[in-house]
């Protein structure tokens, strides 16, 4: 779930808040604010500080929260920014996220490039290593890592590129590896030709066409619809041995 820095910080501003509160990006980064009765004090990400610090944090997408409360020290190098206006300015990328989200399910999706509609010239040379980057098999968090652009970038060309039919979803989901995906299927078939015989490969194709991916992007996550689809066609002794074989390769 992506959620904007304005979207955390806000709760804290409205309570009036004071302590430390850290924000940890998904991509292995830290940051931190200080906060005075819900007042910016100030900014802190590595070596960088103040509204440089702030204007980074403001990429991200794909964080969680930490708060230490606490009054804070009073520590040289406070914003001069004033507050109103960062809140305006935080305000202003939220929109932003939330548009994002609409268009991104989240960060293990899978695109694929409609070369029957993408032209090169309709995109800038940023956005063709975004595009480039997608070849059906790389997740969103794995396209952020290779083209190493702020991850807002990022899911907003992937947002345009989706409303342009650049692109298409895939898959919602990481797929499973072709070794696990091999591994199921063929044990699923083996258990389901045990107890129906040669129906079992019927079964299983009509379960997978149910699934909204190809074979090829079978999650984990589909797998719960999938065993329930095969188990309606089997009688009361039938189902609960399919479930229970089905049972490891469920998500958690």
């Amino acid at each position: 779930m992506y959620r904007s820095i304005y979207d955390i910080v806000r709760p804290y501003v409205e309570a009036q808040r004071s302590g430390i509160l850290s924000i940890d990006h998904a991509y292995g980064r830290t940051g931190f604010i200080y906060l005075h009765q819900g007042h910016f004090t100030r900014v802190e990400l590595e070596k960088k500080d103040g509204v440089d610090a702030l204007k980074e944090m403001m990429t991200w997408c794909s964080v969680s929260e930490r708060f230490v409360e606490g009054e804070v020290p009073d520590i040289k190098g406070k914003l001069k920014t004033p507050h109103d206006r960062i809140m305006t300015a935080l305000a202003a990328i939220d929109e932003e996220v939330r548009r994002v989200i609409d268009a991104v399910p989240g960060n293990d999706a899978i695109f694929l490039v409609r070369t029957d509609e993408w032209q090169a010239e309709s995109v800038s040379g940023a956005e063709l290593g975004i595009v480039m980057a997608f070849d059906g098999k790389r997740t969103v968090s794995e396209v952020v890592i290779k083209t190493n652009l702020p991850e807002l970038k990022v899911l907003k060309c992937i947002s345009q590129f989706k409303r342009r039919g650049l692109i298409s979803l895939a898959s919602s989901h990481r797929p499973m590896g072709e070794t696990d995906r091999t591994t199921f299927l063929d044990g699923l078939n083996s258990e389901l030709s045990d107890l129906v015989g040669p129906a079992a490969e019927m079964i299983i194709d009509a379960a997978l066409e149910s699934i909204p991916v190809t074979p090829a992007f079978l999650a984990r996550e589909h797998l719960p619809v999938l065993i329930e689809k095969i188990t309606a066609h089997l009688d009361a002794q039938e189902a609960p041995r399919i479930r229970k074989w089905a049972a490891s390769y469920l998500p958690g």
